[in-house]
């Protein structure tokens, strides 16, 4: 083989080794994750209302809207961006087993963004070709600036935040397929004041014919 021949198949061979990265693993498929807003505008009229929740280690009621504030509360602080870091995505399969979705994560996303109708696409992962019902979507940090760019850091429960979310109708991944999941993040019902400090419990919007709304699972350890 002349040299110029040898160099050119070096090359052609360093090129399929990097190449075989994005390659899947037998009997996998690829997910992607879109992450939206629950469709709300981000100017409303009036407050919206906070409901209580439990199971998350807080109970708050008649909270105010963090992101326009209350009219009869007006020096409670408003939020301009709350950074919240994605740390980890599970599906769980029909036999009840929760499958660490393969993803480039953490990654962190301005989720007050999404009120304007944005959605960002997080990274695209890999699953075990299977048939799962529902995802557990993990959270470690939470930043919050404020109107007045004061910077503000909301500590999570245990080592972060996990919210459960259903599938419906279920995810389908197929051998060296794609799917994509829509994940709605209800961000006014995710944030709010109680006290003299901010609050994060993440609230997903289940899709259209989930009946069950399930309950958050406890603290990520």
């Amino acid at each position: 083989m002349s040299r110029s021949l040898f160099a050119i198949a070096l090359v052609l061979a360093g090129a399929a080794c990097s190449g075989s990265d994005g390659m899947l693993a037998p009997n996998h498929g690829r997910v992607r994750f879109v992450l939206g807003g629950d469709g709300g505008p981000v100017a409303v009229s009036g407050p919206a209302a906070v409901e209580s929740w439990t199971g998350t280690g807080v109970t708050a009621t008649g909270g105010t809207d963090p992101l326009h504030g209350d009219g009869d509360q007006p020096e409670r602080p408003l939020i301009k961006s709350a950074n919240v870091t994605f740390s980890s995505i599970l599906a769980r399969n029909l036999d009840g087993v929760f499958v660490d979705v393969e993803m480039e994560l953490p990654v962190t996303v301005d989720v007050v963004t999404l009120e304007g109708g944005r959605q960002i696409q997080l990274p695209e992962g890999e699953l075990p070709a299977a048939t799962y019902d529902r995802l557990l979507v993990n959270m470690t940090e939470v930043q919050v600036v404020l109107w007045d760019d004061t910077e503000i850091t909301v500590n999570p429960p245990g080592g972060g935040w996990a919210a459960m979310v259903p599938l419906c109708p279920p995810l389908e991944i197929e051998d060296a397929g794609s799917s994509t999941v829509s994940l709605s993040l209800e961000v006014r019902r995710s944030f709010f004041w109680m006290g003299d400090r901010f609050h994060f419990a993440p609230r997903f919007k289940p899709p259209l014919g989930c009946g069950e709304i399930l309950p958050p699972p406890p603290p990520v350890e």
